[in-house]
């Protein structure tokens, strides 16, 4: 029973909104809006959490509660594979005839056993294909030469067509086998292009391998040139500077390396017919490059200097 100063309370609260929405009208229809859309909110919600705790608060061993937990275990409601059949098939087994569930309950269990045969006959396929390969693996390795030479000759004949293996003989000849290698045979043509593609593959893994040997080596002259560049290195070369350039004249040069990759010869002119001398030089740079390099070249006073531009 409410008492008379909180009676009081509501009336006045009552009467200041019933004036507010005369007096706005406006916005009352959009307080109304509002609270409407709220409580379809609040509505959808609870209808949903009711269901959802309805559905998982069925009876233990209700029909219902069964079929839950076997569609839970097939991870599916319509069981085309179902991830734990045994579990399903528990669940299902329980759910009576009569019982509304029964239908669907069916055909999730007759899924489940088309699964289990599809499997199964899978399996079996899989074990004979497995076990013939290994029985015509043990003939080949134990037959004879003489039974290894009539599937050669029906191979070479084109009345069979079994796999067969290529390799290169001790005399460097290709060679066929039909029989995982345990007899071989003088290739009779077939073998050719799969020896040369595999001889063109070791050259290419060969040059390779010797190409990042290269380039690794470079890459460490490379390095070591770069440390150069802080002291010179005086070499005796040919080259084709002499004492008619003048003092402190400039040009552009190209050195080039003897076969242990340091500079050797340095050249100025374009000129073949210059002759050449062989005079010390000193360079500012690395002089083991194993590589035609650019410098520049200057006379200085008695003697010549090249400091490297790359």
């Amino acid at each position: 029973m409410v008492s008379g100063s909180a009676a009081e309370t509501l009336r006045r609260l009552y009467r200041v909104v019933l004036a507010f929405l005369r007096s706005y009208p406006a916005a009352a229809a959009f307080l109304l809006f509002c609270v409407l859309i709220a409580g379809l909110i609040v509505w959808g919600a609870s209808s949903e959490a009711y269901s959802e705790y309805e559905l998982n608060h069925l009876p233990p061993d209700s029909p219902a509660e069964h079929l839950r937990l076997a569609q839970d275990a097939c991870l599916t409601k319509y069981g085309n594979v179902c991830a734990d059949p045994a579990s399903a098939t528990s669940h299902l087994n329980k759910i009576p005839r009569d019982a509304a569930e029964y239908g669907e309950a069916h055909k999730l269990l007759e899924a489940i056993q088309l699964q289990k045969q599809t499997e199964q006959t899978d399996a079996e396929r899989q074990r004979q294909y497995l076990a013939a390969k290994d029985a015509e693996r043990t003939r080949l390795a134990n037959q004879t030469q003489q039974e290894s030479f009539e599937q050669m000759q029906r191979n070479f004949s084109g009345t069979a067509h079994e796999g067969f293996q290529c390799s290169i003989s001790t005399e460097g000849t290709a060679v066929v086998s039909f029989d995982n290698g345990h007899y071989w045979w003088s290739d009779d043509g077939r073998c050719a292009g799969e020896v040369q593609k595999r001889q063109a593959a070791e050259q290419q893994q060969r040059q390779n391998e010797q190409r990042a040997v290269f380039e690794r080596e470079q890459r460490q002259r490379d390095d070591n040139a770069q440390l150069s560049s802080y002291w010179p290195t005086t070499l005796r070369v040919d080259t084709d500077m002499d004492s008619f350039w003048l003092n402190n004249e400039e040009r552009t040069c190209q050195t080039s390396p003897d076969d242990k990759g340091r500079v050797a010869r340095v050249t100025c002119s374009g000129n073949a017919s210059h002759q050449d001398h062989s005079i010390p030089v000193k360079f500012w740079g690395g002089v083991d490059r194993n590589t035609v390099s650019d410098w520049k070249c200057r006379r200085e006073g008695d003697e010549f200097v090249c400091r490297a531009i790359d």
